[in-house]
């Protein structure tokens, strides 16, 4: 069931070369519907980053470790990336990327999801970078 994630972008790189009439499985994406294997595509092919220093764009692959267990159980396409500012109690200015993905078989609804985190978040395990 948690390969399910892995599933749906794999639909989605599809879906996408059937309506552009262009193949991206294989150069630009893997093509696999398991997490690990696209996990292991990335780091093969020397576009993954796991610094937390990386700022991603929409089309990057974000990998998940939503237990903390420190093992990626999900994958999602980052749709949008934002950078939002805070201030402190003390008037201090910080800013943290807050990135938008879109993620199948989340753990409480098991459906597609849209959702924001902070791309420093301990569930953020790295980036596949679509180059």
């Amino acid at each position: 069931p948690e390969e399910w994630s892995a599933e749906f972008i794999a639909w989605c790189v599809a879906s996408t070369e059937e309506i552009l009439s262009v193949q991206l499985s294989g150069d630009m994406f893997p093509w696999s519907d398991s997490v690990t294997d696209c996990f292991l595509w990335f780091i093969s092919h020397a576009q993954f980053d796991d610094s937390g220093k990386f700022t991603p764009w929409g089309g990057d692959y974000v990998f998940l470790d939503l237990d903390l267990d420190g093992q990626i159980d999900r994958m999602g396409i980052v749709v949008e990336t934002k950078t939002v500012s805070t201030l402190d109690l003390y008037g201090n200015s910080r800013e943290k990327n807050i990135i938008s993905v879109l993620c199948g078989n989340m753990p409480q609804s098991n459906k597609i999801e849209l959702f924001e985190i902070d791309v420093s978040d301990k569930s953020v395990s790295g980036f596949g970078i679509i180059e």
